[in-house]
This record gives C-alpha cells, sequence and structure tokens, in this order.
C-alpha cells in the first residue's frame, strides 16, 4: 500500500499524528466555546505529551535529543517573565497576559518535535492535507453560523495548508484555499495566501520531476470517475461561495479603502517606536504596552466568546520581542531564528530534502509576514514551526 493511503490504515503512532495536527482547531473551539482556553488547550497539549510517551517506544531518547532545543522556550520563557516583573505591571502581564503560562510552551515545542523526528515528511503533509480539508471544513461553518463577525481565518492554519496541497497535487484545494481566504475580510491572510501558492506554484512547475519522483501527486487522475467528483467538488465549492458572496466584497472593500483601523494601527506604530527609544534595552513587560495606552489608545476588541475588552495589542510580534521582553528576549529570538535559518539550509543542500526545506522556507516567510502585523508568538503554530522543524533536522542528522 502506498503511503498516500494511509487514511485506510490505523495505527497508534497515526493516531498521534491526527491528533496532534487538530491542535489548532482544539484551540479556536476551546477559545470560541469555553471560559477556560488557555487550560483546555495545554491538557490537550499535557494529554499529547502522555500519548507520546505510550505510542513510542525510544520516547526516553526523544526527550533526551530534544533537551537541547527545548533551551530555546526555556530562555524565551524565562526572558519574558523576567521582563514582566522588572516591566510596567508585573500584574497586567500575570492577569491579563497570562505570562506565567509561558514555560508550557515547552508542550507544544515538544509535541511538534516529536512529529518532525518520528514521521517523514511525506506521511506528515499526506495527514495535513487531510487536516486542512476538516479545517476548512469548519472554518466555512463558522463563516455561515456567524454572519455579522468582522474577520474569519484569524491564524496561519489554513493558509500552511496551500503549499503541501500543491505539492501532493491538490491544486483545485488550493484554489479553493485562497478563495476561501479572500471571504476571510482579513488583508493579511489574503496577501499570505496568494503569495504562497504563488510561490508553491512556481517551484513545483520548476521540480516536477523531483517532485513526481518522491511525492504522490494527484493532478494526473483522468478516470471519468475522478472528473466526475472534480465536477461536484466545483459545483459545492461556487454553491458556497455565492452564499457568502458579500464577504468577498468587503474583502475587496478593505483591500482598497483606508479605513479608520488603519489610523489607529498607524498610532499603534508610532507610539511603540516612541516607547521603544525610552524602554530598551530592559523592556515594558508582557502586556506593557496596552498597560501603558490603554488611556491614550481606545482600542476595544471581541475575544473569540464575544466579550468585549480594551487595550491596543501591538499586531506586531517583532516589535513585542523587542518593546515588551526587551534585549533578552530579542537575543533569544534572534538566536532561534537563525538555528531555524541553519537548518532549513541544510535541507536545501540535499536532494532528499529539498521539498521539506521549501515548505518549511514558506511556512517561516509565512509567520515572518504575519508577525508583522499580528500576534505570531501568540499563535499555536509558532512553537509548532519550530518544533517540527528542529525534530526533522535531528531525524536527518548524519545525513545532512
Amino acid at each position: 500500500m502506498r503511503w498516500s493511503d494511509t487514511w485506510l490504515t490505523f495505527s497508534t503512532k497515526s493516531g498521534y499524528l491526527v491528533l496532534w495536527l487538530l491542535s489548532p482547531l482544539v484551540s479556536f473551539v476551546a477559545g470560541r466555546y469555553s471560559e477556560y482556553p488557555n487550560q483546555i488547550y495545554y491538557i490537550y497539549k499535557l494529554f499529547l505529551v502522555i500519548a507520546a510517551a505510550l505510542v513510542f517506544r525510544d520516547f526516553v531518547k526523544i526527550t533526551i535529543v530534544q533537551l537541547k532545543w527545548q533551551l530555546f522556550v526555556i530562555a524565551y520563557a524565562v526572558a519574558l517573565i523576567a521582563a514582566s516583573y522588572f516591566g510596567v505591571s508585573f500584574e497586567t502581564s500575570v492577569s491579563e497576559y497570562l505570562v506565567l503560562y509561558q514555560p508550557l510552551s515547552m508542550f507544544d515545542f515538544f509535541v511538534a518535535f516529536v512529529a518532525g523526528y518520528k514521521f517523514h515528511e511525506r506521511k506528515l503533509f499526506s495527514y495535513f492535507y487531510s487536516i486542512g480539508v476538516i479545517l476548512f471544513v469548519y472554518s466555512v461553518i463558522d463563516m455561515l453560523a456567524n454572519p455579522d463577525k468582522s474577520r474569519y481565518i484569524t491564524s496561519l492554519d489554513l493558509p500552511m495548508v496551500i503549499p503541501v496541497a500543491i505539492i501532493l497535487g491538490k491544486t483545485l484545494f488550493a484554489i479553493i484555499l485562497v478563495a476561501i481566504a479572500f471571504a476571510s475580510i482579513k488583508k493579511t491572510i489574503v496577501f499570505i495566501a496568494v503569495l504562497s501558492f504563488g510561490l508553491s506554484w512556481w517551484y513545483k512547475y520548476r521540480n516536477s520531476k523531483i517532485i513526481s519522483r518522491d511525492f504522490a501527486t494527484g493532478d494526473n487522475h483522468g478516470t471519468w470517475h475522478s472528473v466526475l467528483a472534480r465536477m461536484a467538488v466545483v459545483v459545492c465549492v461556487l454553491a458556497l461561495f455565492i452564499v457568502i458572496a458579500s464577504n468577498f466584497q468587503s474583502t475587496i472593500d478593505r483591500l482598497l479603502l483606508t479605513d479608520e483601523e488603519d489610523t489607529v494601527r498607524s498610532l499603534i506604530q508610532l507610539t511603540s517606536f516612541q516607547l521603544l527609544s525610552e524602554y530598551f534595552p530592559r523592556g515594558i513587560g508582557f502586556g506593557g504596552f496596552s498597560f501603558i495606552t490603554r488611556d491614550d489608545i481606545p482600542y476595544p476588541l471581541l475575544d473569540q466568546r464575544g466579550n468585549l475588552t480594551q487595550g491596543a495589542n501591538l499586531h506586531n510580534s517583532f516589535m513585542t520581542w523587542a518593546l515588551e521582553g526587551g534585549l533578552p528576549v530579542l537575543l533569544v529570538v534572534c538566536a532561534m531564528f537563525f538555528a531555524m535559518y541553519r537548518t532549513i539550509r541544510s535541507f536545501w543542500r540535499h536532494k532528499e530534502t529539498t521539498i521539506l526545506a521549501f515548505v518549511l522556507s514558506v511556512w517561516l516567510l509565512q509567520g515572518v509576514i504575519f508577525g508583522l502585523v499580528q500576534q505570531w508568538h501568540s499563535a499555536s503554530t509558532f512553537w509548532m514551526l519550530f518544533g517540527y522543524a528542529f525534530g526533522c533536522r535531528e531525524r536527518y542528522r548524519g545525513k545532512l
């Protein structure tokens, strides 16, 4: 049986992979329907750690191997907590921004490391595509059930599926994901989706022989039943997009017009640079910007449950690291990005791992762009990306 037929079989290891890939959906659902989203999310990650211990016989070896990479997470958490303790309001950092939860990111990192260390990227991409279909269906249901929301698809979960879908030959689904991104009413997601599709299509066009050799593709099936199935999918998707056509117009309006929010964002950027010149390198603490500017920058926010809160976020992970975390956090992040750069570079140098290198490059580019205007550091995909990449590096150690 080919690796692409993995959904026809089941094993405890495959079950672990599925549960790990569902983490972003668990995070979103917990945030929407529970009063304890963070607690539920980290309990789920603890469950995955326990599952890994039960499923993989070399769990102790995996734990030892990943310890040196885990130092990034520990150093990041300690530095951010320290900056918050000596910042402008440790109470705000603890009660509103949950800075004391930062060490729990070790769970995020560890379970992603296990996935990279134990599974070849071909199998992981196959499962990731299938989970992407589930995330897509959930996003569509969310759009139809909550037509008054101002934003949809607020994280990188679905955009990250685009390069994987194209590599696997699921170009039609990748196009559908770009279309649903246009219905998200979020400019950043639209830009990331279009850019990811363009880069992935170009890479596949330039490296079609390598991809055809190493990865099963889904674009070469010309049987009559596959054609009918595709036509049925197209009809259903067109019908769906007609229903949510107003979302497309809202997105286009946001892309073409400068609204009041952009003015506030400009004020946030200007104020953050002023504070950076005053408080760097010691930092103001996690959530310190919201505390300092609460009376000067009115910025009401609706959380996933619809609760209204006051306080402007920086909407920039890099500024968050520099201003709120200070020099110690910034140094940890720079070291981690440098390690990621070396990891991806080593993958690019070997034919066996060039496809993995490309996908990781696109994912990292998505994160950087997202981080320039959003809270990438708080997204569930942040530590998952680094943990997975470093897990892959350890799996290929000795071959690179």
